[in-house]
């Protein structure tokens, strides 16, 4: 109850418990991908196909940055006459909670120090040495190794701390050793945080 009124924190715990009921999308898209790499729309019925402003109007083409992705949870996928649509979703700001709570495997591997990457595309001078993090196979993102090692430790720590939380809830944390009951104390400074720099910075 002491996170009711932090959106972060009811974002997270909506990723967790949908997973993988999550669809993306880049740059230039209409439609969401999901795991499966079905094409899907927003629902028209849905609140967030009221028309909007600035990146997060989800009913038309996605306006985010190049390289970066707008992604949704969503409750099902139901079939109308042009095509599929999710319903009952949900803009995610931070991709954190996926990262962190969601899928059975998480890699992690070097960007491309090259001068080209596999489509003879110049690389970035920036990017070189950034770090590639993927989800189950499909859901990828760049961010500096620091980072990268970071969100794996934590991940694998809250991995071994929830299942002995779920033991005895009465216990509280009791049962967790010190790392395991540090990451999780520490995932609500790192989600709220995270969601509100992204917010602000428009998805950046």
């Amino acid at each position: 109850n002491r996170n009711k009124h932090v959106a972060a924190m009811w974002q997270a715990t909506l990723v967790a418990g949908l997973y993988p009921n999550i669809a993306y999308r880049k740059r230039g898209n209409v439609n969401f991908t999901t795991i499966s790499k079905q094409k899907i729309k927003i629902q028209t019925g849905s609140v967030n196909a009221i028309p909007g402003t600035g990146n997060f109007d989800l009913r038309k083409e996605c306006r985010i940055p190049e390289d970066a992705l707008e992604i949704i949870c969503f409750g099902e996928i139901t079939q109308g006459e042009r095509g599929c649509a999710a319903t009952q979703t949900t803009y995610i700001v931070s991709p954190l909670p996926l990262l962190i709570l969601c899928g059975t495997r998480l890699t992690v591997e070097q960007y491309p120090n090259s001068e080209t990457t596999m489509m003879d595309k110049p690389i970035k001078p920036e990017l070189r040495g950034m770090c590639v993090m993927t989800l189950d196979g499909w859901l990828s993102f760049r961010c500096p190794p620091i980072v990268a090692r970071g969100i794996v430790n934590i991940r694998k720590r809250v991995a071994s701390g929830f299942p002995k939380i779920l033991v005895d809830p009465s216990l509280g944390f009791g049962l967790l050793d010190k790392a395991e009951r540090a990451a999780v104390l520490s995932l609500d400074d790192i989600f709220r945080n995270t969601y509100d720099a992204l917010l602000k910075s428009g998805g950046k």
